[in-house]
């Protein structure tokens, strides 16, 4: 077993550079990933049906404890929001609104 050492400085800047680098490439894949799931049709018509869900867009209030869970699902569409905010991703995201609001607009005419 190592012992930790509060007074080496040197050890604990490689631990937390290491720990910076390991989140680092975590993030980086969470955001290959969504890439990947923006970079179909069917990707994006699945993450279109994610944001409807998470209700970003709509009030969360609801006067009892409903509005908790609705603020969850908010928090997770808003979180999926800003990383598809980030580079390379936007362009997908104004590509999957478009399509759903062609999705919408063929519904309304086979009505």
């Amino acid at each position: 077993m190592v012992d930790h050492n509060p007074t080496d400085s040197k050890g604990m800047a490689k631990q937390q550079q290491a720990a910076s680098d390991l989140h680092r490439v975590s993030r980086e894949t969470e955001l290959n990933d969504l890439a990947q799931v923006l970079s179909t049709e069917s990707g994006r018509r699945f993450m279109w049906r994610v944001l409807e869900m998470a209700a970003i867009y709509r009030n969360a209030y609801t006067g009892n404890a409903e509005t908790y869970v609705n603020c969850g699902r908010q928090l997770i569409g808003q979180t999926l929001l800003a990383d598809m905010g980030s580079d390379g991703l936007f362009d997908k995201y104004i590509l999957m609104q478009q399509e759903a609001r062609k999705r919408v607009k063929e519904k309304q005419c086979a009505a």
